[in-house]
């Protein structure tokens, strides 16, 4: 009831607000007096309407409800919505990249961490059997100075890929 009420009010204001509402008008009186406002006295010589709010009566511009005017809505709400979902549909594609691009940085993270172990355990079994040959041939000293820069080599390349 307090719907049908409200929407009747509503209909009646925008039905004769056209009709009422002339625009601020400027107008000449018989003493030479510029002066504005909505109705001009009688007898007065109007010049210009300075601001028209309201459309004229009859426009396509008037009528909200005409065939055109919804038309011209519902396209701007198509044309609108296609574009929130194209907008949405790319955001999607970018965060499922980004997703996939971690993915790969992860696994290829794990992928070098695995390779150092696995040069890390080769550099120390070369260590260990450097220096088990070095011990077994300690007693000649001109193979033992080549050896050991060799061997300092070798523990160098295992600092570097063992941190």
């Amino acid at each position: 009831m307090n719907t049908t009420l409200a929407m009747a009010s509503i209909a009646v204001v925008l039905l004769a607000t056209p009709l009422h509402s002339g625009g601020i008008k400027k107008w000449v009186d018989e003493d030479g007096n510029i002066s504005f406002g909505d109705v001009p006295p009688p007898g007065a010589i109007i010049t210009e309407t300075i601001k028209r709010d309201v459309p004229e009566p009859g426009s396509a511009a008037s009528d909200y409800y005409s065939p055109q005017n919804q038309l011209h809505r519902m396209r701007a709400n198509k044309t609108q919505e296609d574009f929130q979902r194209r907008q949405r549909k790319k955001t999607a594609r970018q965060h499922e990249l980004s997703r996939q691009q971690a993915i790969m940085r992860r696994h290829n993270a794990e992928k070098d961490k695995q390779l150092n172990i696995a040069k890390c355990s080769r550099y120390r079994a070369k260590i260990d059997e450097f220096e088990h040959k070095t011990i077994q041939a300690y007693s000649n000293k001109s193979n033992r100075l080549s050896e050991k820069s060799h061997l300092e080599t070798l523990r160098k390349l295992e600092t570097e890929h063992c941190k």
